[in-house]
């Protein structure tokens, strides 16, 4: 007993140890007798499918995100300035109320250039003459022209003098004519003009400032503003304006050409 009492603790630890190895013995078997094939997981729950069509339209909306403007009508960084006009009443100065845009086109001229056969004296022909769109002032009212065939004149040539039908008499009723221009060969009766259209004109206003502009053509020149606005091209319903700068205002005509 007295040797129990002074190694009791190395006889319970020996009876530990005694018990570990037998479990430890004991494991294989118990393994074996448990099958070698592991246990099947449960199968995996599915999910249910989630709608996103919100989510992709709002993704959408920032794709389609309007970009900034911070030009235009907006006065956010666009302060609007004032003038007072001499009338005392004030206009609101952007570019649609003064400048090239503030024109407004009255009236649009058309240009022709006609020529009629007004008369035969002697040996030669009496020629009605009008070029409106000569850059002359002077030239551009009608001018009574006498030729004789094949004469080299203003208007062109006279190549033959002829009667047709029921006309026959002791002057030419038709005359046939080539053209100095370009405008190739033609033929003139009398009381029939020959009438061809080559340009516009235009008659404009400029309220701002209380300007009128008065029969301009492609070449004239308009200013106000402190500016000269160049006309470049007069169309049956628009008037093409360079400003000094070069930049390029058309003003459309909002009458009956």
């Amino acid at each position: 007993m007295e040797f129990l009492k002074n190694h009791y603790e190395k006889v319970l630890l020996g009876v530990v140890l005694l018990g570990l190895a037998i479990a430890v013995a004991l494991l294989p078997m118990k393994v074996q007798s448990g099958g070698t094939e592991p246990p099947v997981p449960p199968p995996p729950k599915t999910l249910a499918s989630i709608n996103l069509s919100t989510n992709d339209a709002v993704l959408q909306k920032l794709d389609d995100f309007p970009a900034y403007v911070l030009s235009g009508d907006h006065n956010l960084f666009n302060p609007v300035v004032w003038k007072r006009r001499p009338d005392g009443t004030l206009l609101k100065l952007d570019e649609n109320s003064i400048g090239p845009r503030a024109l407004k086109i009255e009236k649009i001229i058309p240009l022709y250039t006609i020529l009629s056969y007004d008369n035969a004296s002697g040996t030669g022909y009496v020629i009605g003459f009008t070029q409106q769109t000569n850059r002359n002032f002077n030239l551009r009212a009608k001018r009574s022209i006498f030729a004789e065939s094949n004469e080299k004149t203003d208007f062109g040539t006279i190549l033959q003098a002829s009667n047709s039908g029921d006309n026959a008499g002791d002057k030419p009723a038709q005359l046939r004519i080539q053209l100095r221009d370009g405008g190739g060969d033609i033929t003139v009766t009398r009381g029939t003009p020959y009438k061809r259209l080559d340009g516009y004109a235009a008659d404009l206003r400029y309220d701002p400032a209380n300007l009128v502009f008065r029969d301009k053509r492609i070449g004239d020149a308009l200013v106000f503003e402190g500016d000269t606005n160049n006309i470049v091209d007069v169309g049956s319903n628009y008037v093409v304006l360079s400003e000094s700068s070069g930049k390029r205002t058309t003003i459309k005509y909002r009458g009956t050409p």
